[in-house]
């Protein structure tokens, strides 16, 4: 986690809004909402023109993953496309589908993965330049953490410039995809790196100049985004927080709920409803607001 941490001071720059927001059921967060979106785009300035060089550097990734029944990894399909192609990659029950196109992505999707993040500008600004990508998608039903982490290890396989996730507000770069792949720790996944798989947004309240940090993605691990209220500057103490609460209700199989409490490192959380500005914090998902309170 330390290698993690060295990126937080980098990060975190940006204030943004995101101006919708549906009214949900309390007793069933998730009531009425879509499955949940597991997909990837790899940015390229040249579209790769086989796989057959990724296919070792693959097998590689996944060895060091604690996926179970991983098998060397074959192509089963290949179609050549009028601006691109289409492939199918397997390794052991696991299947990924690949389309490359020879364009970038819209500016709607970029919007929505690069502009969001909390890379600085030259970092964005190059993955902007890209002039193709490919579309991961995994078409074999697993756990959300395995899923992500074979998303991410295909990725990275092919060496792009970066990688974008639309449904959490964030894109990871070249030289931080390493850190996105949890590695074997005793026998299990590591715990999920949430700064790379999740997103987080700034909204400043205007009337005291204090933060909401709020979550993107959590959804997709079946738990609430979760926003908190602190001073300017706090983005480093609000990844840190977040990750420990995502990795707490998902190894633990505990989704929190208006009215919980938690107890982490000295410090008492309690979990509710927004009560103001619920529209940007919950983007049309389940939220809840983290109060934080220190010991005296």
């Amino acid at each position: 986690m330390s290698r993690v941490k060295s990126f937080l001071n980098r990060l975190l720059g940006r204030s943004e809004h995101v101006d919708t927001g549906v009214e949900h059921d309390p007793a069933d967060p998730f009531q009425g909402l879509p499955n949940p979106a597991f997909f990837v785009n790899a940015l390229f300035d040249t579209l790769p023109q086989n796989l057959d060089d990724m296919l070792p550097r693959l097998d590689d990734l996944l060895a060091k993953t604690a996926l179970p029944d991983v098998a060397p990894t074959t192509l089963d399909a290949w179609t050549e496309l009028p601006l691109g192609w289409s492939a199918t990659l397997t390794a052991g029950p696991y299947m990924v589908v690949l389309n490359g196109e020879r364009t970038p992505l819209t500016p709607e999707q970029q919007h929505t993965s690069i502009h969001f993040s909390n890379w600085n500008d030259e970092q964005k600004d190059r993955l902007r330049a890209h002039r193709a990508h490919v579309h991961l998608s995994c078409w074999t039903h697993l756990p959300p953490d395995q899923t992500l982490t074979l998303l991410y290890a295909v990725a990275t396989a092919l060496q792009p410039l970066g990688v974008t996730d639309e449904t959490a507000f964030n894109c990871v770069v070249a030289d931080a995809l390493d850190l996105a792949l949890p590695r074997h720790e005793g026998g299990e996944l590591a715990l999920m790196p949430t700064l790379f798989w999740t997103g987080l947004l700034k909204f400043h309240r205007p009337d005291d100049g204090q933060v909401y940090y709020t979550t993107r993605g959590f959804e997709r691990f079946g738990k609430p985004n979760l926003a908190w209220l602190a001073p300017v500057d706090s983005g480093e103490e609000a990844a840190e927080l977040f990750d420990a609460l995502l990795n707490y209700q998902y190894h633990y199989r505990q989704v929190f709920a208006h009215g919980h409490t938690a107890e982490m490192r000295g410090r008492t959380m309690r979990f509710s409803e927004p009560t103001e500005y619920a529209e940007y914090l919950s983007g049309g998902l389940p939220v809840l607001t983290v109060e934080v309170r220190r010991p005296n």
